[in-house]
């Protein structure tokens, strides 16, 4: 990340509890991206009635650390209206996330549903951001099986988003993510870049 002489540092502990799961959410890296939504949300502020009160979506939010991030963030950036959303399939991560935003006090804490990234239970353009950070086989099943499902998950992520919304996607496979998900999603104009 970019940081200037004029941005004061600080410690944030954002207490996430992971239980036994094996999870490589980083918690640096999660507050980077919130920052980075939030840069996009104030730059969209004003231009539609939806950017005043964005619904912003974790799709694959594991324990929650991105949901913690942004909650943080956006408090204190000043756009503690946005209602925030994840989604997990796992049982026991969802029992963790809900424990985890429970303990938020200030700004309404984030929703969590079970369901799964290829059939999220969310209506088609009803989501103004999303923000994601896919496992990569970390957990569940094999990095191939993740690669090989992109592709389904980004369709998603397109159907649930609102026409002009933004997605920030956090991802080691740059390349996979260029070459095979873009390309199909452009071509059938799920996609504007």
């Amino acid at each position: 990340g970019v940081r200037s002489a004029a941005t004061r540092c600080q410690p944030v502990v954002m207490g996430v509890d992971k239980g036994a799961l094996r999870s490589k959410a980083d918690e640096t890296v999660s507050l980077c991206v919130a920052h980075r939504a939030a840069d996009l949300l104030l730059q969209a502020r004003g231009t539609s009635p939806c950017w005043d009160a964005p619904v912003i979506l974790d799709p694959m939010c594991g324990v929650g650390t991105y949901l913690l991030a942004l909650n943080w963030v956006l408090s204190r950036r000043g756009l503690g209206g946005a209602s925030l959303l994840g989604v997990d399939l796992d049982e026991e991560t969802v029992g963790l996330v809900r424990a985890n935003v429970g303990r938020l006090s200030g700004n309404q804490p984030p929703g969590v549903l079970r369901g799964a990234c290829e059939r999220l239970p969310i209506r088609s353009s009803s989501v103004d951001l999303i923000v994601v950070d896919p496992p990569w086989g970390q957990r569940h099943s094999t990095h191939n099986y993740v690669k090989r499902n992109f592709r389904k998950w980004a369709r998603e992520w397109a159907r649930v988003l609102r026409p002009g919304g933004a997605a920030i996607i956090v991802t080691i496979c740059k390349k996979v993510f260029e070459d095979q998900v873009l390309p199909p999603l452009r071509g059938e104009g799920l996609l504007d870049l």
